[in-house]
């Protein structure tokens, strides 16, 4: 059984109180809900895979539940077409360092629901926005390559408490496992979202599914005429750890080395390596600039060095309309930073 508080009060004093009261509550109805995104999933029969969770803003919790599949109160929550998974195999949550945090789950073969809860010591898990957790599966050995299946969290049953023990407002976003054959090519996409003119584009580079890789070359091309200067490269500690060295050997071109010493870079998939790319205020809105890896030039090696067969995606960039660029001049964008002055 679970618990759950909330906090609310009233002013019936002076018109002034009142107004005050007002005006350090407004902040409230700017706070948008805490994203928690189940990421898209490959995987082939009889393998395992993983179901990763992510966020876009970073906002401290203490404890919570993540609800996988299930039919609840969102009508995309069920996996439907077939049972998919054929066991949990484990779960993690990240928070900051010498955090202890545990990871506790509950599978429903029959229902193919996945409780996972969840409990920070320190109170730091989504310390950090990006990987919030991960759980690994392993898919059903009767599938068939080309299904896919809806990855959803079921909104009845998922909960984040703050480190006050008060609910986190959340926002769902769904993904999807689709089910590769076992001897497909492993998929290694590049994409760049959406971007307003002049601002900083977020190029990323990433998988659907875990191996580790021990060792990688990315040629990433990209339309040198929208960038007002070079793009910079960073990657996660939570994917694995990756040394990186980056070049640009001509404009329109960027160079991505890296190794993994424990060969264990990718052993949690998802945007393994992130590029931030400035661009021009007067590409077009609407317009889309195409971003690639080079087939013949890139390459990746497994685990042991092994060199591994690659189905290079390509993606692009689409210049829209944002708003919050001209909304405040908070670095993260996120309103809850001042949003917590509120004390009802």
């Amino acid at each position: 059984m679970r618990s759950r508080r909330g906090t609310g009060g009233r002013a019936q004093a002076s018109l002034a109180a009142g107004l005050l009261l007002l005006a350090i509550r407004a902040p409230l109805a700017a706070v948008e809900p805490l994203v928690l995104r189940v990421a898209d999933a490959i995987g082939a029969p009889g393998h395992a895979t993983a179901i990763v969770l992510r966020t876009y803003a970073t906002r401290p919790v203490r404890r919570g539940r993540a609800a996988v599949g299930g039919g609840g109160a969102i009508a995309e929550a069920p996996l439907a077409g077939g049972s998919p998974i054929a066991q949990v195999l484990g779960c993690e949550v990240y928070g900051a360092a010498g955090d202890l945090i545990s990871c506790d789950y509950l599978f429903d073969s029959l229902t193919q629901t996945i409780d996972a809860d969840f409990d920070s010591a320190l109170a730091t898990i989504n310390s950090e926005d990006g990987v919030f957790g991960v759980i690994y599966v392993e898919l059903a050995a009767d599938l068939t390559p080309g299904q896919t299946f809806p990855l959803a969290l079921n909104a009845a049953d998922t909960y984040l408490l703050d480190p006050e023990e008060d609910v986190i407002v959340l926002g769902h976003q769904a993904g999807e496992l689709t089910v590769r054959a076992v001897n497909d090519a492993l998929e290694f996409e590049v994409d760049g979202g959406k971007v307003h003119p002049g601002s900083g584009a977020t190029i990323e580079l990433g998988t659907g599914e875990p191996f580790g890789l021990r060792s990688g070359h990315l040629v990433v091309q990209y339309e040198a005429a929208i960038a007002s200067g070079l793009p910079t490269v960073t990657t996660d500690a939570r994917h694995g750890v990756a040394n990186l060295s980056i070049f640009h050997p001509a404009p329109g071109i960027l160079v991505v080395d890296f190794t993994s010493p424990a060969d264990d870079f990718n052993t949690v998939p998802g945007d393994l390596i992130r590029v931030q790319l400035p661009t021009i205020p007067g590409a077009p809105l609407g317009s889309t600039s195409p971003l690639t890896l080079d087939a013949v030039e890139s390459f990746l090696e497994g685990a042991g060095g092994v060199p591994l067969e690659v189905d290079w995606i390509a993606g692009a960039i689409e210049f829209s309309f944002d708003s919050g660029v001209f909304a405040d001049d908070f670095e993260t964008g996120d309103p809850w930073v001042w949003s917590r002055i509120v004390t009802p």
